[in-house]
């Protein structure tokens, strides 16, 4: 059986304006939308732990998660799960276009340096939308 070799990219101070990017207006979730919606929680929380463990630019802590994947597929055996595949396809993403993450990954760092209050505000703020519309599926109750 041979063993897959990963190889970790290790220019960390590269910008995303050094390398190319475009100005056009990017949503910083669109990066995450690619991957199933099924492992988006897992690709997220990879860079949201990237960040509580110290990364602090957008190239460090991609770097941190391609390290953090590599770990994790080192003990995948064949045939690798969907998750397994997916970090896969992951890793080869950020390994040949890490500068396509910066935006999303600066959004993570933005939310985690908010204050634990704004972040709960927030996500009840962004919850709120999708409670009025599974409200606005029910049947009205009598009065």
């Amino acid at each position: 059986m041979m063993q897959e070799q990963y190889s970790i990219h290790t220019n960390l101070g590269t910008s995303p304006h050094a390398t190319g990017v475009t100005g056009e207006a990017v949503i910083p979730r669109n990066w995450l939308e690619q991957w199933p919606v099924a492992r988006r929680s897992l690709i997220s929380n990879l860079f949201h732990y990237a960040v509580r463990d110290g990364a602090i630019t957008p190239a460090l802590v991609v770097h941190a998660v391609q390290v953090a994947i590599v770990r994790r597929l080192r003990y995948a055996t064949p045939p690798r799960n969907a998750s397994d595949e997916t970090l896969h396809a992951v890793w080869q993403t950020l390994q040949t276009a890490p500068h396509e993450a910066y935006e999303y990954t600066q959004n993570v760092l933005d939310w985690e340096h908010l204050p634990r209050a704004e972040r709960e505000r927030q996500k009840q703020e962004r919850g709120r939308h999708f409670q009025q519309q599974y409200m606005a599926q029910l049947p009205v109750t009598p009065q």
